[in-house]
């Protein structure tokens, strides 16, 4: 029950296509953000929303998808480039969340689409 309403309450706090802060962790427990981009690619005028973005809370990451972008393939890297977590999701549920270790690190979760599209994410959990 809490997990649920963790994701209704970050699902209605969401801006998608919104320039993200830094995420980094602090000391009072609250959620960080998953800064996310298209992995570096220039895209043209108009720009096209990010259609994924994230949290972590504690020891889970929380994505939430803005349309079905069909089964998206996810990929978790530490600092040393080891991964951390390996996974394919369906984003036709709109969210998904993905337990991993929550250990202080600098983390880049990486995101490819059936189109080969691809984003990328960062975060630090210090």
């Amino acid at each position: 029950m809490k997990k649920i309403l963790f994701l209704i309450v970050l699902s209605l706090t969401i801006g998608f296509g919104n320039t993200r802060a830094n995420a980094q962790s602090n000391d009072n427990g609250s959620a960080i953000e998953i800064v996310i981009d298209n992995n570096g690619s220039v895209s043209q005028l108009p720009r096209t929303p990010i259609p994924i973005s994230g949290y972590v809370y504690e020891n889970e990451i929380f994505l939430f998808f803005s349309n079905d972008l069909g089964d998206v393939s996810i990929r978790l890297e530490d600092s040393l480039g080891c991964t951390v977590l390996s996974t394919t999701v369906d984003s036709s549920n709109g969210s998904e969340s993905l337990p991993f270790s929550g250990l202080p690190d600098s983390y880049t979760i990486y995101f490819t689409l059936e189109d080969n599209t691809s984003y990328i994410g960062r975060f630090e959990l210090l």
